[in-house]
């Protein structure tokens, strides 16, 4: 068995991370009754709203399985980097267009924003600690 490492400890909280949000999709729907609230947009409208989410939550558990399969050699290997990296990347993208999308630095915007920098921040701190 592997030693624990602070980079091991911030891979699985990473994976937590992307496992609460692939859930928290998965509810989505039902959650902010979007059939209510989308009730005049078109049934295919409706429809690539339900994929998306199920789409994205499959991408989310995903990264959270490689991060739980591999939690004490990502740091290590240049494929456990790119993979760090790219969920980085993605809640990077998150927060910039949560801001461009919705106002900003808002009341209401703020809260988001600082969930979504910590997506970026988990596995960034887990490639740093790791060098």
């Amino acid at each position: 068995m592997s030693a624990v490492t602070w980079s091991s400890v911030l891979v699985v909280l990473t994976a937590c991370y992307q496992l609460y949000f692939a859930v928290f999709h998965l509810r989505f729907w039902k959650r902010h009754r979007l059939d209510f609230d989308l009730r005049h947009a078109s049934d295919f409208i409706r429809r690539i709203f339900r994929i998306l989410s199920v789409v994205l939550a499959v991408q989310l558990t995903a990264n959270a399985l490689i991060l739980l399969g591999f939690w004490d050699r990502l740091g290590a290997s240049p494929v456990g980097m790119a993979v760090l990296l790219q969920i980085a990347a993605f809640w990077a993208a998150r927060l910039v267009l949560h801001a461009l999308h919705f106002g900003g630095l808002t009341a209401r915007s703020l809260p988001w924003m600082a969930v979504f920098a910590l997506g970026v921040v988990l596995p960034v701190a887990s490639l740093l600690t790791a060098l």
